[in-house]
């Protein structure tokens, strides 16, 4: 089962998982899009075997919304490590329409080192927190639908879009210079929305830990709008499957004269057995490939 959760601040992610094997009474688990204590919003928690397809997740944007202070900074660029004050005579805030124009136009960002990024094996947060000294490189992201949506001597408030793999506590500092000032931290932090291809889930369709209940599961179909699901009713082929026989399925085109129209956008369907069984497997045109067995849990 695939879970959306509004996470909490002051909850890392895995304190997330951590409660939530307690309320499922589930132990394996796995998520997509790490969360920072600091920060609350959407974290999509897969459980038993749909943590098998984790990997095949197209969640290429995300929408946050944040805030940003100019009074001061700190290593971890949010309010996790101390503030440290700031020269700010110098402060002069930028109109609006420039800030958008100028995030808009990042292309690439260093992530902050209070992250979970490796470094020759290590965490980047616990060599920062230990005061190593380390590097970590430039990355590609993009960046759309830029909003200001509040604005004060003090603090900028933001709704924005960045690519998989980008960071929002990175814009503190380039805001901060932007203003003037040689610093800048995150003091809000909430993701509002993850795409997966052209669609995306919302807030309105998470729950709230204190709420969940194993029946409070999100269907594949939002998670995987582009992948067909089939469902079929052959002993013969689910036999097959569970043994890691790719079947032959050309009689199992026959029976979905639909087949080639709904896999145009991906090659990649679900074939559900109803309660007792799935496939993930990827079309060539010709035959299939088994991509994962035994891919989803049936309450």
């Amino acid at each position: 089962m695939f879970y959306l959760i509004n996470k909490p601040i002051g909850m890392t992610s895995f304190d997330v998982i951590r409660k939530m094997r307690k309320i499922l009474g589930v132990k394996k688990m796995g998520h997509i899009g790490t969360l920072d204590p600091k920060a609350d919003g959407l974290m999509l928690i897969a459980t038993e075997q749909s943590t098998k397809l984790l990997s095949f997740i197209n969640s290429e944007k995300k929408t946050y919304l944040f805030s940003v202070r100019l009074d001061g900074k700190s290593e971890s660029l949010d309010l996790e490590q101390e503030i440290q004050p700031v020269d700010t005579s110098r402060r002069k805030i930028p109109d609006k329409n420039f800030l958008i124009q100028k995030i808009s136009e990042i292309t690439e960002q260093i992530p902050p080192k209070f992250s979970a990024i490796h470094i020759d094996g290590k965490r980047a947060y616990d060599l920062a927190r230990k005061g190593r000294d380390f590097e970590i490189p430039k990355r590609k992201i993009s960046v759309s639908d830029v909003e200001i949506l509040d604005i004060s001597e003090d603090e900028i408030s933001l709704r924005l879009t960045i690519s998989s793999g980008g960071y929002i506590r990175s814009f503190a500092p380039m805001i901060g210079e932007l203003c003037g000032i040689d610093g800048g931290y995150i003091s809000v932090l909430r993701r509002e929305k993850l795409f997966f291809g052209e669609h995306f889930v919302t807030l309105g369709d998470a729950e709230n830990l204190e709420n969940l209940t194993r029946e409070k599961y999100i269907s594949e179909e939002k998670i995987f709008p582009s992948f067909p699901i089939f469902f079929l009713d052959d002993g013969k082929i689910l036999g097959m499957l569970k043994n890691g026989i790719t079947p032959n399925l050309v009689e199992f085109v026959k029976k979905f004269p639909n087949f080639s129209e709904k896999i145009k956008n991906s090659r990649k369907f679900f074939l559900v057995f109803p309660h007792q069984y799935t496939s993930l497997l990827e079309w060539d045109g010709e035959n299939c490939k088994i991509l994962k067995n035994d891919v989803m849990s049936f309450l």
